[in-house]
């Protein structure tokens, strides 16, 4: 097994896997989704990334790469504060 997927664990997270309670699927998954927190420009807002995370497909999330699919999250983020940004300025909001 590659110990990079085992990086990420706490030691209680490593013992959890020695003792089978999270599978190698599990490991691997937790994997991908750190990577892809550590590339996004967003990831260090934990409710703001998982929300946009939580918009990508499934096939999507499957074929892609941690760096691409932080692309991914990090556009969904700046489309929704464009958004924001758009309708504080069509009502007169935020100009301070």
């Amino acid at each position: 097994m590659d110990d990079k997927y085992l990086s990420i664990l706490s030691d209680e997270g490593k013992a959890a896997f020695e003792a089978g309670e999270i599978t190698y699927e599990e490991l691997v998954e937790g994997y991908k989704t750190e990577m892809v927190r550590r590339f996004s420009k967003c990831g260090n807002f934990n409710g703001t990334f998982f929300a946009n995370l939580n918009r990508i497909p499934e096939k999507v999330w499957k074929k892609c790469e941690p760096e691409e699919l932080a692309e991914l999250v990090d556009a969904f983020w700046e489309s929704y504060s464009d958004g924001i940004a758009e309708g504080k300025r069509r009502v007169g909001c935020g100009n301070d």
